[in-house]
Parts: C-alpha cells; sequence; structure tokens
C-alpha cells in the first residue's frame, strides 16, 4: 500500500461514547475557563453577546433590531449608549439564530458566551477530524498531533474565534460536516445542516448553495431542496414569534455594512486591469473544478469542489472580520495529505507552515498592509493547493504507468502458468 492510498477508518461504537465522553468532560472544562478568565477581564465585549441580547428580545416576541434593543446592547457591552457613526453591536443576524441556538441563548450571559467560546474552540478540532475521515487518512500520532496544536494554537485565527465567541468556527463545522454527508450520498441531511450553518449568512449561504446547487446540476438535488426547505420552516416560525422581520434584518445589515467596511479582497489590488483578472481569474478556477466534477463526480473530484469553493469564498466575497480565513484549514490540510507522495512534499509542507503562521506578520503590520491579508493569505494558500493539485495528478498517472506494465506481465505468466 503507497503512502496515500485511502483506508477504511472505522470506529467501534465504545470508541464514540469514549470519544463523546472526553469531549464533554474538555468542553466543561474550557467553559469553567473561559468564565473565569476570559470573561471576567472582557466582561461582555463578545460577539456572542449581541445575538444573546437579540435572543432575549425574540423569546419576550420583541423584534430583534428594534432601537432598543440595540440600546440594550451598547450598555451592556460599554455601559453606555455609543455615538451614531461607531459600530452599533446591532443584533445583525437572522431571527432564526435565536430559534437554533435556543438551549445557549436561555443560559445566563456570561455562561453562554464561555460556552460558545469552548465550541468555537472545539469547532476546529472537529473540523480537523472530520476532513481526517474525508480524506480517509492515518496520519500518525505525531502529526495528527503537530496539525491539532498548529491549527488550533499557532493559526491567529482560531484563537480569534475562542477570544471573541465568534460563529465562523461553527461554519467551517457544518460545512466539513455537510462535505462527509454529501460524500456518503446523505445529500437531505446536508442541505439541513447548511441551512443552519446560515449564521451569519454573508459567507455560509453563498458557500452553501454554490455547493449545493453544483450537486443539483449534476442531479442531486434533494440537498438543495432541503436546505431551502428548512430556511423556510425557520423564517416560517420566526415569522409567528415576532411578525415579519427580513425587512428590518436587511436594514440593520445595510447599516452593518456601512460602519464595518467590509474588506473585499480584489479592491486590495490597485490596477484596474489585475483586479478584474483576479475576479475572472477564481470565477474560471472555480468554473473549470466544477466542470471535472460534472464530467466525473467522483469522490476526489467532489473533495477538490469543496475546497475550490473554500478557498474562493474567502477571495471573492467582502469580510468584515478575517476569521473567515479559518475556511483555509480544509485545504491546507488536504495539501498536506496530498502532498505525502510527492518529492518535494518538505518544500509543499514549509509553505503550509508559512501561511499557518503568516497571520502573525500581517497583524504586526498596520493599515493597508494589515489588510493584504484578506488578499495574501487566500492566495497563498489557494497557490499552494493549486500546484500540489496538477503535481499529484501527475504523480499518480505515472504512478498507474508504471504500474500497468508490471500488471500486464504479470497477466502474462498467469496465463502461461495455466496453460501449462
Amino acid at each position: 500500500m503507497t503512502e496515500n492510498s485511502p483506508t477504511k477508518i472505522s470506529i467501534s461504537r465504545a470508541q464514540i461514547i469514549l470519544i463523546v465522553v472526553i469531549n464533554a468532560l474538555l468542553i466543561v472544562l474550557i467553559t469553567g475557563f473561559t468564565l473565569q478568565v476570559v470573561v471576567s477581564a472582557r466582561g461582555f465585549r463578545f460577539d456572542f453577546y449581541p445575538r444573546w441580547v437579540g435572543a432575549q428580545a425574540f423569546w419576550r416576541g420583541q423584534m430583534p433590531y428594534d432601537a432598543e434593543v440595540t440600546e440594550e446592547i451598547q450598555r451592556g457591552m460599554f455601559g453606555r449608549v455609543l455615538p451614531p457613526g461607531s459600530d452599533q453591536q446591532n443584533s445583525a443576524y437572522p431571527a432564526y439564530t435565536s430559534l437554533l441556538l435556543a438551549p445557549i441563548m436561555l443560559l445566563p450571559a456570561s455562561i453562554a458566551i464561555a460556552l460558545w467560546a469552548a465550541l468555537q474552540f472545539f469547532s476546529i478540532v472537529w473540523t480537523i477530524g472530520i476532513w481526517i475521515f474525508i480524506l480517509k487518512w492515518r496520519p500518525p500520532p505525531w502529526l495528527l498531533g503537530v496539525l491539532t496544536l498548529g491549527f488550533l494554537l499557532v493559526f491567529r485565527h482560531s484563537i480569534n474565534l475562542f477570544v471573541l465567541a465568534q460563529f465562523t468556527g461553527t461554519i467551517l463545522l457544518m460545512f466539513s460536516l455537510a462535505v462527509l454527508l454529501l460524500l456518503n450520498g446523505h445529500d437531505r441531511w446536508a442541505g439541513v445542516v447548511l441551512a443552519c450553518s446560515t449564521i451569519p449568512p454573508t459567507i455560509a449561504v453563498p458557500l452553501g448553495l454554490a455547493l449545493l446547487v453544483a450537486y443539483a446540476l449534476r442531479g442531486r438535488f434533494q440537498g438543495l431542496m432541503a436546505f431551502i426547505i428548512t430556511i423556510g420552516a425557520l423564517v416560517a416560525i420566526t415569522t409567528i414569534q415576532i411578525g415579519w422581520w427580513i425587512p428590518n434584518f436587511v436594514d440593520v445589515l445595510g447599516q452593518y455594512a456601512q460602519y464595518a467596511r467590509p474588506i473585499w479582497a480584489a479592491n486590495l489590488i490597485g490596477n484596474p486591469v489585475l483586479r478584474i483578472f483576479f475576479v475572472a481569474g477564481a470565477v474560471a478556477v472555480c468554473f473549470w473544478t466544477f466542470l471535472n466534477f460534472w464530467r466525473n463526480p467522483d469522490r476526489e473530484r467532489q473533495i477538490e469542489l469543496a475546497i475550490t469553493l473554500m478557498i474562493a469564498v474567502v477571495m471573492l466575497i467582502p469580510q468584515t472580520g478575517s476569521y473567515y480565513m479559518v475556511l483555509l484549514i480544509p485545504p491546507l490540510l488536504a495539501c498536506i495529505y496530498r502532498a505525502q507522495i510527492l518529492p518535494e512534499k518538505w518544500l509543499i509542507w514549509l509553505a503550509c507552515g508559512l501561511a499557518v503562521i503568516s497571520p502573525w506578520i500581517y497583524w504586526q503590520t498596520s493599515g493597508e498592509s494589515a489588510q493584504s491579508e484578506a488578499l495574501l493569505l487566500p492566495l497563498h494558500v489557494g497557490i499552494i493547493w493549486y500546484v500540489v493539485y496538477f503535481r499529484y495528478w501527475s504523480s499518480a498517472a505515472k504512478q498507474a504507468l508504471e504500474y500497468q506494465p508490471n500488471t500486464a506481465k504479470q497477466a502474462l505468466q498467469d496465463q502461461s502458468s495455466t496453460t501449462r
């Protein structure tokens, strides 16, 4: 068996129970640590807090986007009402956030924040585990430890997820779970999971829809239909509770875009011609990857489609925060995995390591240099991915050519033995 040969990874029921128990205990420990150390130091200045206050209003039957709810958020976070020109910290997420996260939202604010931060922390760990299954990879324990610690504690954006109690970790986790479900033919569940990942929707909706539409165009419509039905059900239930909230949400979202000033990677390219080539090139790569998937939707092509979409969505959709860069973790994992059969694997692993460390370098800079990460980091990972892609398939083709003569020779020998 070659180093990259796919192997079936199976887990017994006892092992699953043990993993669940260990994870539950670790979540309790991390939640306790976060509550005593992080929350006590920062108060309610977390990205989760506005959603928590909005949920309290929702369950009272009040619109989470009302001005008095926004003022309540500001007083809780900063002890005062903020001036109009600053980030208002609105509850700028869909109203069904309160429904999907109800068990957490019903907890006291400090405990809810600590628990959500712990879940963001573990979303990185669980995502790594899911992609180990997706790739059918058995990395040695030392490498698995290095990968987990590197993506969890060295990659700056994973730390940001935890410190800010952000939401992008759950987007990453649910998208990864949906990819695994699609690979195993559970399209309906994948659609439901992707619908539930749309908090916030700005990245999750385009990412989930792009994946499900690609499968629908290949004749697998159930995932897309499940996504649409789930979103429709969530909107209907929340509308019964607080009334038709979509216009208010869109209005708050527009206000948020004005003072949050989202960064679009293409805008960081000064030359308009190069900017057009950048966008056109990213779209062309996505289309080419889709064509490969459409012609031959085997397991490898499905994985390549998901990886390409994660890189493309970070490149092409404006971002309100750099924490969306955690979507680049699965592409880096796939590069490290595929590089194993390549002669230049150590060079590729070094390039992946630099991608993990580089956010700290961008963070130390200021102004436009710091913003350049929105362009350079996904471009960095995208280049690694496509270098590995072409080298991987050329190497695989070469191995196949080397194997075929030996197979033919063995077949002739077997035939000769049978004749005798």
